[in-house]
């Protein structure tokens, strides 16, 4: 009988180091934007940031032949969206400004927290249940906001 674990699937292995190169590139970023953050507003810093973040997923869409499938097919979401994101973001750079960074990826670690808390208010699902709640298909508005193809859709049992 041998002791030794069993080797991780390729996929397992993959998604753990796709996980280590996330919370890598978010320490980077929140070290480098403390660093910048004494010469530079943050909007400077969301600006700089934004201008490589374009150019990187632009070059990645090229280079894997996937630049085709940029569209915006709605724009009133992408400006919804992208309002969010940039707000959150400049807090971010403005919060890492001012709080050790310790407390701010203790306060980012509680994201989950904030998805568990606010997610029944949103969802028709209940929050516990002796029996399991068989999963909810996406509703027509869903299906056009995130233009779901039917393909995608899990099959009704």
């Amino acid at each position: 009988m041998s002791l030794e674990a069993p080797a991780p699937a390729p996929q397992a292995l993959r998604a753990g180091l796709w996980m280590l190169g996330a919370v890598a590139s978010f320490s980077s970023m929140a070290v480098a934007g403390r660093a910048v953050s004494f010469e530079l507003d943050t909007f400077e810093i969301m600006m700089y940031r934004s201008i490589v973040g374009f150019v990187l997923v632009l070059g990645v869409a090229r280079l894997t032949g996937q630049i085709g499938t940029i569209t915006t097919r709605s724009p009133r979401m992408h400006i919804i969206r992208n309002l969010c994101h940039f707000t959150g973001q400049n807090l971010w750079f403005y919060a890492i400004t001012v709080i050790p960074l310790a407390q701010v990826f203790a306060l980012e670690f509680t994201a989950p927290l904030w998805v568990l808390i606010l997610s029944p208010p949103s969802s028709a699902l209940p929050v516990s249940s002796s029996s399991p709640a068989p999963a909810p298909r996406p509703s027509t508005w869903a299906r056009s906001r995130l233009r779901l193809r039917p393909s995608a859709l899990p099959a009704r049992s």
